[in-house]
């Protein structure tokens, strides 16, 4: 299982490197779509890019693709890189939602989406996650009202 919400996690796979941890964030933030290396190579290096950073990210990408256990296949497409998973905690949470399952949803979330990117072009997708966590906590809170447990919905 990949783990995006709050800080990245392959079960089972120690990703020690902060590089690799925030490219695998970048490819999940943009799971099954081909990333353009230049936006994969802003998204990891920020302001500060390697000379080469068509070569840093490939360079990168082989080393967390050895890493990675077979349910996580990161594809190299004609102009950057595709993740393919089958587990996300971010998916499980929205079908969770979607589903009005909103205890299992707040089971899921585990805090800050894609809490190692910091960078503008990931706000529009944790604002997302944000909301559908707020409906998530409102949903799970009229349940508790609707079920005579008021105590525990303002909790």
């Amino acid at each position: 299982m990949l783990r995006v919400l709050g800080p990245l996690v392959v079960d089972g796979v120690a990703i020690g490197s902060a590089r690799q941890r925030r490219l695998l964030a970048a490819l999940a933030l943009r799971l099954g779509a081909s990333v353009p290396v230049d936006v994969l190579a802003e998204l990891v290096w920020g302001a500060d890019p390697p000379a080469d950073p068509a070569g840093a990210v490939q360079t990168n990408v082989a080393r967390l693709r050895r890493l990675l256990p077979p349910e996580l296949v990161v594809q190299t497409t004609p102009d950057g890189y595709r993740l393919t998973a089958t587990e996300v905690d971010a998916a499980q949470f929205e079908a969770h939602v979607a589903a009005d399952r909103h205890e299992q949803a707040l089971a899921v979330w585990g805090g800050a989406p894609f809490a190692e990117l910091d960078h503008p072009v990931v706000a529009p997708e944790v604002t997302r996650l944000y909301e559908l966590r707020g409906r998530a906590v409102e949903g799970w809170a009229g349940t508790l009202l609707g079920t005579g447990r008021p105590a525990e919905a303002v909790a």
